[in-house]
């Protein structure tokens, strides 16, 4: 398996919902990055309290996803790399 380990970084707002960004040690694919951002958006969080009013708050959790697919088995094919004179069957035969 492949593993790609980050760091999510939770803006809350006093609602409780997370605005997220990612860390990570190395460049991320893309579709991991993505995957990860669009995960935490969803996040719903208790906002912390001060004198019974709803704070901001910043939480930072470590994470690691693990793949069975490796990011060259994940990408379509390139159109620029086929043969010139490749000709994709038609749909109207």
């Amino acid at each position: 398996p492949y593993s790609h380990r980050f760091i999510i970084v939770c803006d809350i707002d006093a609602q409780g919902r997370c605005e997220p960004s990612v860390e990570a040690p190395v460049p991320m694919p893309e579709p991991v990055r993505k995957w990860a951002i669009d995960s935490a958006k969803t996040w719903l969080f208790e906002p912390q309290q001060l004198a019974g009013h709803a704070m901001t708050a910043r939480v930072r959790i470590p994470m690691q996803l693990q793949t069975a697919f490796d990011e060259e088995g994940e990408r379509p094919i390139d159109f620029r790399v086929i043969d010139p004179f490749y000709r994709m069957r038609s749909s109207r035969e």
